[in-house]
């Protein structure tokens, strides 16, 4: 790269830069504006440690401290490692929150409910077991656990408190707590099976956050349900329990469910259908990153006139000198549109790596020695230098003239080896060049121009923008098609195991209501739905049915409505505030699900305890 006597990679570097227009005074870069010096600050560290970015991070900012003793310098950093350490601040920010809020409201409640807080840290066992269990199992499964995982995770294993809560409001006096966990044992067995189910269709989404997702969930609710099984009652004593009694409502009548339902549930889909396009496909709407940071950085690019790469070419080859060949061809096709004003310009592989015969005929273009020597003496007549100044020119011609072609790994081995491996590449023995377009001024007359070219560009063709929006939509779908099967077959078991199946539909009602009410809330709040809301609502469905399987035990007398209405409660009343804590996270993704999930969760509460079936023996079978 030294020996350049064509000048072809000056020239390379210079259109690199020309791109950026910032301006240096005294060797310090600024903006258009010369408010703001730019400093581009890169690590020496192998790996992508969190750790090592976020004490480099406080490094800087403590040496932008000390250089300004008046404190008037402000310091923004962007850039990937940055938002990567930013994302993990805010997870372990929310992790913390919601497990202090949490805590709170458990021992509130159960002093208040139980009047004994010591229950309190009997029913956080289950948790903590199943947090401990679902970490190491999935960390031995998948090698790591993404801190996404980790912090909606736990928050969906507080569901496993929901356990320990049913026997204890159901445990009556002069009563074993082993034969209370037996009397409710089959509906409560049953209520586990379907938060399994919901979880495990989230598994082969496509996603590996959201496979570790459910295998973590899965297992921290099977092992909660076990430690529930056979611990729990070992421990605990009906003398220790006093329960202060909730509000206990009874069910609607036949007549007034039938209204109710209707209303809440055709109401709903009003509101989705008046709302026409409640769907995102955008890509930045799952992003852990806040839209704040998203925001700095943009500021920060428009300041560095960096190159927003959204439109590219695509091409192909059975081997690497095929591949930059068709480069080649593809951008000389391109360039009318940079002589015609419709793009700024086009980066391409073959512009640090041209092909084997792009270089030997370059280098044909050399002179001989005889031929350079007589233009360099007529090019010095008259002149004041020296005869043998330009020696170091003429070898370095005739050097590059007998210069075996540069190939691939040579320019790996360089400065431009991370940029050219991002634009050209091997996969499954095939060679992709990836062409970028900067400079579109607009999309629809780029798009035109490529449909009157003489050269067919569309096959090789990428809009950024629609591969993810259509890549989206088809997760979408199938997430869509994973929430219609998973409710078909938890209903589907849910009737099977009823002895009236005519009422069984009641069963079915409040989870429905949750999943429709969530989605027309979200919808009524502006929020456009994505992937991540759709998912929650596996979680709705789950805890839904188990809400509705309790609600719909046979009693025989107010007593044993009390008590499931108790324990129902007090679930209920920890969902809600621990997802809708989660709502308030700056992390969009952790703020979508919090709120999906909380207010499809006060839905299917409310529905569920007003339309169960009111008389008694109307579900009790031997199975539910």
């Amino acid at each position: 790269l030294l020996i350049d006597p064509q000048k072809t990679f000056f020239q390379y570097l210079m259109g690199q830069s020309s791109q950026t227009q910032i301006e240096k005074v005294n060797g310090v870069w600024f903006d258009g504006d010369k408010t703001s010096a730019l400093l581009m600050i890169q690590l020496k560290s192998s790996g992508f440690n969190l750790d090592t970015l976020q004490s480099a991070i406080n490094e800087i900012h403590n040496t932008v401290k000390e250089l300004d003793t008046t404190a008037k310098t402000e310091l923004t950093l962007s850039g990937p490692g940055v938002f990567a350490v930013a994302s993990r601040d805010s997870i372990q920010a929310t992790i913390k929150m919601v497990s202090w809020v949490l805590t709170l409201v458990v021992l509130v409640l159960f002093w208040y409910g139980y009047r004994s807080i010591r229950l309190a840290f009997i029913a956080g066992i289950p948790l903590i077991t199943s947090i401990i269990v679902a970490t190491s199992i999935t960390q031995v499964i998948f090698g790591q656990l993404h801190g996404i995982v980790l912090a909606f995770g736990i928050t969906m294993l507080g569901v496993c408190i929901d356990y320990p809560l049913h026997l204890f409001s159901h445990l009556q006096k002069n009563e074993s707590a082993v034969s209370a966990l037996h009397r409710i044992w089959p509906t409560l067995r049953l209520g586990a099976l379907t938060s399994v189910l919901a979880y495990v269709a989230l598994v082969g989404t496509g996603f590996s956050g959201l496979t570790q997702l459910a295998t973590f969930s899965a297992i921290g609710l099977m092992v909660a349900l076990a430690v529930t099984r056979w611990l729990i009652p070992c421990w605990i004593s009906a003398e220790w329990i006093d329960k202060r009694t909730f509000f206990v409502k009874t069910p609607f009548s036949n007549t007034i469910k039938i209204v109710v339902s209707t209303a809440v549930i055709g109401g709903s889909i009003l509101t989705l259908l008046i709302q026409g396009n409640i769907w995102s496909t955008d890509i930045s709407q799952i992003s852990p990153v806040s839209e704040a940071a998203r925001n700095v950085d943009h500021q920060l690019r428009l300041a560095l006139h960096a190159t927003n790469v959204s439109h590219i070419f695509l091409v192909d080859g059975k081997n690497i000198d095929d591949v930059l060949l068709k480069t080649e061809q593809l951008k000389i096709a391109i360039q009318p549109a940079i002589d015609q004003g419709i793009i700024s310009g086009v980066n391409a592989s073959s512009d640090m790596l041209p092909t084997q015969q792009r270089q030997q005929y370059n280098q044909s273009l050399l002179p001989d020695q005889n031929t350079l020597q007589e233009n360099i003496n007529a090019a010095l007549v008259g002149l004041v230098f020296r005869k043998n100044t330009f020696d170091p020119f003429m070898d370095s011609v005739l050097s590059a003239k007998k210069q075996t072609p540069v190939d691939y790994q040579t320019i790996l081995e360089s400065p431009l080896g991370p940029s050219l491996k991002s634009m050209l590449f091997a996969q499954s023995d095939h060679w992709y060049s990836v062409v970028r377009i900067t400079g579109v001024e607009n999309e629809q007359t780029f798009a035109a121009w490529m449909k009157q070219s003489p050269v067919d560009l569309v096959p090789f063709y990428i809009s950024l923008h629609d591969a993810t929006s259509a890549l989206m939509n088809s997760y979408l779908q199938s997430a869509w098609i994973r929430l219609l099967g998973v409710l078909s077959l938890v209903g589907l078991i849910t009737i099977w195991l009823t002895s009236k199946r005519k009422a069984a539909v009641w069963l079915l009602v409040p989870v429905i209501t949750g999943v429709v009410v969530s989605l027309a809330v979200q919808s009524m709040l502006g929020n456009l739905l994505n992937i991540f809301h759709v998912l929650s609502l596996l979680l709705v469905i789950g805890m839904g049915f188990d809400y509705s399987l309790f609600f719909n035990r046979d009693w025989t007398h107010t007593d044993q409505l009390k008590d499931r209405t108790h324990a129902i409660q007090i679930s209920a009343i920890t969902t809600i505030v621990s997802f809708g804590t989660l709502g308030l996270s700056d992390t969009p993704i952790l703020a979508a699900m919090g709120q999906t999930v909380s207010v499809g969760i006060l839905s299917c509460y409310i529905l569920a305890q007003r339309i169960a079936v009111p008389k008694k023996h109307h579900m009790e079978s031997q199975h539910c």
